[in-house]
């Protein structure tokens, strides 16, 4: 048996509902200490205008990876109350590692977002989808490592540099699958 629940919010709940979580938010940040404070309005700012990029840029996955890549700058704030430089070359690798991935992810939706008039790069700039797919993770993948490796001679892991860039720099050469994968498979 399935059973399905659907909720209605009409939008003036919904707004209040963003509102209430937005001031809560900003009031942690206020105790947290002054820098998130200062922080927590552009933080909101940057999420806020993500819902909205794909209607006017095709660069909507850079965005969402700045979005989830603001986590390691958050933490610098939160521990060290000061925006190192560790964190935003960490915020760089998660912002091209992110983008790669919602890039191959927006291959599934390039039919509907041509139809919705959506920017998104496969819908702007059609190619077949698995050499789209190919380039776009390559390059992404090696953004990512570049940024890793930036991390890790700063913050002298070099042991972790050794051990993690082997399999990064292999999965950026490999990539996506020259053929189809089918469910029988």
């Amino acid at each position: 048996m399935h059973i399905s629940i659907r909720i209605a919010m009409s939008f003036e709940l919904l707004f209040g509902f963003i509102i209430v979580n937005a001031l809560i938010f900003v009031a942690v940040c206020y105790f947290i200490n002054a820098l998130a404070f200062k922080l927590s309005f552009f933080v909101l700012f940057v999420l806020a205008f993500y819902s909205a990029f794909k209607r006017f840029s095709a660069l909507a996955p850079l965005v969402l990876g700045f979005c989830l890549g603001l986590a390691p700058i958050a933490a610098s704030v939160l521990i060290i109350d000061e925006i190192h430089i560790y964190s935003v070359i960490l915020c760089l690798g998660v912002m091209f590692w992110t983008a790669g991935f919602d890039l191959l992810y927006a291959l599934q939706d390039m039919e509907y977002d041509k139809k919705a008039g959506l920017y998104s790069i496969p819908a702007k700039f059609p190619m077949r989808p698995l050499i789209f797919g190919r380039l776009a993770q390559r390059g992404l993948s090696l953004s990512m490592s570049s940024s890793i490796k930036r991390f890790t001679a700063i913050a002298k892991f070099r042991a972790l540099t050794a051990a993690i860039m082997p399999k990064i720099t292999a999965f950026a050469k490999v990539g996506v699958p020259s053929k189809p994968i089918s469910a029988a498979n």
